[in-house]
């Protein structure tokens, strides 16, 4: 990262604009500010949300009605693990990556306590790693920041796209899955 600072100062310089480097980089860290409040500010708004959720038992009632969505994805998940799996869920469905990760981690340890073989990967542990990693997205909150913040008057107007592309993205990769899985001889 840093040799790219390097290269790209230098190359300025020697192409003969110094004055746009210059400005560039007396720019940045308030540019930078502004798009770390922009998306913090969205993060802790969005995480209220799922804590608030979590606090009142929505996110329980939501995964008692996805448990028969869920169950052929995550056979062996208890309770614990749903609940968590809902919530990491729900956050990549707002865009929120960063606010799913405790919830990740929780869904996680829950799935390997309930692992038919310790030390190795379950069939619900892959397929949580799919969904957590391909981020299925309705909302692409950070996305819409970050195009904010660049200018953008239209920000969410990627947002169609942006559900097909996760919706075919996610069917793709639990296909490959399931019929990994298959081969290796995991339900």
């Amino acid at each position: 990262m840093g040799i790219m600072l390097i290269v790209g100062i230098l190359s300025g310089i020697l192409f003969g604009r110094a004055e746009n480097v210059s400005t560039a980089l007396l720019s940045a860290p308030e540019e930078t500010v502004k798009l770390i409040l922009s998306i913090g500010g969205l993060l802790c708004f969005w995480s209220g949300i799922m804590k608030i959720a979590e606090k009142s038992g929505i996110l329980k009632f939501v995964a008692k009605i996805l448990r028969p969505i869920l169950s052929p994805l995550f056979p062996d998940a208890s309770e614990k693990a749903l609940a968590a799996i809902v919530m990491n869920i729900a956050a990549n469905l707002l865009g929120l990556g960063n606010a799913a990760t405790p919830m990740g981690l929780i869904a996680m340890k829950e799935l390997y306590a309930t692992a038919p073989e310790k030390g190795k990967a379950s069939a619900a542990m892959i397929n949580f790693v799919i969904f957590n990693t391909v981020g299925l997205q309705i909302i692409p909150t950070t996305v819409g920041a970050l195009r904010k913040a660049a200018g953008s008057e239209e920000p969410f107007s990627i947002m169609l796209p942006m559900i097909l592309v996760s919706c075919f993205s996610l069917a793709a990769a639990l296909s490959l899955a399931l019929i990994f899985n298959k081969i290796r001889g995991k339900k």
